[in-house]
């Protein structure tokens, strides 16, 4: 889904998942880039992840694409970046860790919401 349409659910910290973003993509794409991630954000943790793949005895295990996941410490749902982008504009996986019927409902609305932006009558 766009950054736009999930900067809602994370206190309209848009500027801030944009940079995460393209930094991350500049990461996965090799190119020399830092996190701009100095001091803690009240509410929140972040996990940086790679899957990793053995390359046989003796040698360290390959480093796939880098993933962040951005969670409400409060909420029961994670945000995940992977620096993809979807005609152009960048997008993230929100995921539901803890499924209530009123999160749900949430969930629900919000991707309806997003259908119909993606095909107007």
């Amino acid at each position: 889904m766009p950054l736009p349409d999930l900067a809602p659910w994370f206190e309209d910290r848009l500027e801030f998942l944009n940079t995460l973003h393209e930094v991350l993509r500049n990461i996965n794409f090799g190119r020399n880039d830092h996190l701009p991630y100095y001091e803690p954000i009240e509410g929140y943790t972040i996990y940086m992840m790679s899957e990793l793949g053995p390359r046989g005895s003796g040698r360290p295990p390959s480093v796939g694409r880098w993933q962040l996941v951005i969670e409400p410490r409060d909420k029961p749902y994670q945000l995940a970046l992977q620096g993809r982008l979807k005609d152009k504009r960048p997008v993230g996986e929100l995921i539901l860790r803890c499924e209530t019927p009123e999160w749900l409902a949430r969930f629900d609305q919000l991707v309806e919401e997003y259908g119909r932006s993606q095909n107007p009558s």
